[in-house]
């Protein structure tokens, strides 16, 4: 995973290796490369629903975990860490959109091949 962000007009990216636990930060500026680095690899409080669907609110309980331990945290600890490092995510740069087949969303950019005719329709 491949993500680009930027710190008082300075482009940066890093890199996530899930497998290994393992980020590489490129920044210009060392303290902000030091900042993004240890933010991502201390261990931090997340919080998450139990016993309900993803999406509903409801009973949220703290946990604590490194982000580099999994994608889930990594992708949670970046969508925070603006609020944490004043560094923000450029979730606008191609770099950082999925493409193929691990985007849920790849069809929907394929034109429709099937017509209502392609369908019993019992009235």
């Amino acid at each position: 995973m491949k993500v680009h962000f930027h710190k008082d007009g300075k482009e940066g990216s890093l890199v996530y290796d899930e497998p290994n636990q393992e980020v590489l930060v490129a920044h210009p500026d060392d303290d902000v490369r030091r900042t993004v680095h240890r933010y991502l690899t201390n261990e931090r409080m997340f919080t998450t629903n139990v016993g309900r669907h993803k999406d509903v609110v409801g009973d949220r309980i703290p946990m604590y975990a490194t982000p580099i331990e999994n994608k889930h945290f990594m992708e949670m600890a970046l969508t925070e860490m603006r609020g944490y490092t004043g560094v923000t995510v450029n979730w606008a740069h191609p770099g950082n959109r999925k493409t193929g087949t691990d985007d849920s969303n790849a069809q929907a950019d394929k034109p429709i091949t099937k017509s209502l005719d392609d369908y019993d329709i019992i009235n």
